[in-house]
């Protein structure tokens, strides 16, 4: 597909257990791509300068080619599982508008070069599971490093019309509440909960610093955790 630059959307069948190099090179338009549970490698250039604006590693993936990523100017984030071993030289690079990356591996995965050359303007946050080891070797190309414990919540999903942010506002859509809503920090603590205005579904997020946060929905006896930016 490379240089299919009028390609929007793809869905990788499960029948698919690697990603080649140069797959999706140059598909200027691709914003959203699954990857299957089945996929173990991601080939070299294979998404580069591509329009993808978030990415979702999941945990049957062992190995980031290098350039997979690199030059995809609309990507603010990225998820890795805890299954990644390895990531290649230059990556991510170049990807200036990323400002989360959340990276699940207890240990550091193994890199050649700088995997993260010119991300995220200098601001871009790293996310690590709360024990890691080895992730100092990456505090040059992030503004911060946290260490993320759930405390109890429930892992976050990938929400597609359910939350948004809209202005100083969280609004909460597509969904019947029953109960609070409650807003965690990445350690874990929780920052407020409250009961939305009923007929908006909407609450005051003013308070917020800018960062990421998890909200717990309560709706029809079962609770789901979303992960949320506030900019």
């Amino acid at each position: 597909f490379r240089g299919c630059s009028g390609l929007s959307s793809v869905t990788i069948p499960e029948s698919v257990t690697s990603i080649g190099d140069y797959a999706f090179r140059g598909c200027s338009r691709l914003s959203s791509v699954t990857i299957p549970e089945s996929v173990t490698t991601i080939g070299y250039y294979a998404f580069y300068r591509s329009g993808l604006s978030s990415v979702t590693i999941p945990e049957s993936v062992t190995t980031i080619g290098g350039y997979a990523f690199a030059n995809c100017f609309r990507l603010s984030s990225v998820t890795i599982s805890e299954s990644v071993t390895f990531i290649g030289d230059y990556a991510f690079a170049n990807c200036t508008k990323l400002y989360e990356f959340i990276c699940n591996p207890i240990n550091i995965p193994q890199y050649i070069g700088n995997p993260f050359y010119a991300i995220g303007g200098g601001w871009c946050r790293l996310y690590v599971s709360k024990g890691s080891t080895g992730y100092d070797a990456w505090s040059p190309y992030f503004a911060e490093i946290i260490e993320v414990d759930f405390g109890g919540i429930d892992a976050p999903r990938e929400v597609a019309e359910t939350i948004r942010i809209i202005g100083r506002n969280l609004m909460v859509e597509n969904v019947a509440l029953q109960g609070n809503i409650s807003i965690y920090n990445p350690s874990g603590q929780l920052i407020r909960s409250v009961i939305p205005d009923p007929s908006s579904k909407q609450i005051c997020i003013d308070d917020l610093d800018k960062g990421m946060y998890f909200v717990v929905l309560q709706s029809a006896g079962a609770s789901t955790t979303h992960k949320i930016i506030v900019p």
